[in-house]
């Protein structure tokens, strides 16, 4: 993909990055356990989906991974591009890479993101045969109380609060369900069309899931 078709897709929230560093550098920091948990290597190829300011990013290229992140806050791809991260502008849910990465790490992020299917098959794609994905989101519950506050306060005011979703708190189990149902449709479809294109000296595909 050029930069041009990538620079399409922008975030409706705008960033300062240098504010971000000082608010938001807790996420980094809580984001210490997923980043344990992707256990990067020397040599891997790694997809960061939601990149930010490549705080994170960074320490994953420190353990030797060579690693792409992506972001759609054109002002977060920036600051991430100073401290040399090569990273993209793209939001998670439009990614089109095929087979590319031998895992995704995503942290603080996919709450962000309401098309949260297609944000799914975009990460699956990525990945190469046996890949995986570690991340961290914001879950069922968050903000909850700050939230009904920020409608009570609007209401007495005189304003309709808002209805619409802005945000994806999943519980534990609906996260799950979303992403291992996506990751299933997915192999149904690579063993479908494998079979439509392979030759016939190749060997069948082995599936250890439904």
């Amino acid at each position: 993909m050029g930069e041009d078709a990538l620079s399409q897709t922008t975030s409706t929230s705008k960033w300062v990055a240098a504010d971000y560093a000082k608010v938001g550098a807790f996420v980094a920091e809580l984001g210490g356990a997923a980043l344990d948990l992707l256990d990067p290597k020397a040599g891997e190829r790694i997809l960061d989906v939601g990149c930010g300011d490549g705080v994170l990013t960074k320490k994953i290229v420190e353990r030797g991974a060579s690693v792409l992140g992506v972001d759609n806050s054109p002002e977060l791809i920036a600051e991430a591009r100073n401290k040399g991260i090569d990273a993209v502008l793209i939001a998670a849910e439009d990614m089109q890479f095929f087979g590319e990465f031998d895992a995704a790490f995503s942290n603080a992020t996919l709450h962000w993101v309401l098309e949260k299917e297609q944000a799914a098959r975009a990460i699956f794609r990525a990945l190469k045969s046996g890949g995986r994905f570690a991340g961290e989101m914001g879950g069922e519950g968050n903000l909850k109380t700050l939230r009904e506050a920020l409608d009570d306060e609007l209401i007495i005011r005189g304003y309709v609060p808002p209805v619409e979703a802005s945000n994806w708190y999943a519980s534990p189990e609906e996260f799950a369900a979303v992403y291992e149902a996506t990751a299933k449709k997915l192999a149904v479809l690579f063993r479908e069309n494998f079979a439509k294109y392979a030759s016939p000296d190749l060997p069948a595909v082995q599936s250890a899931g439904p």
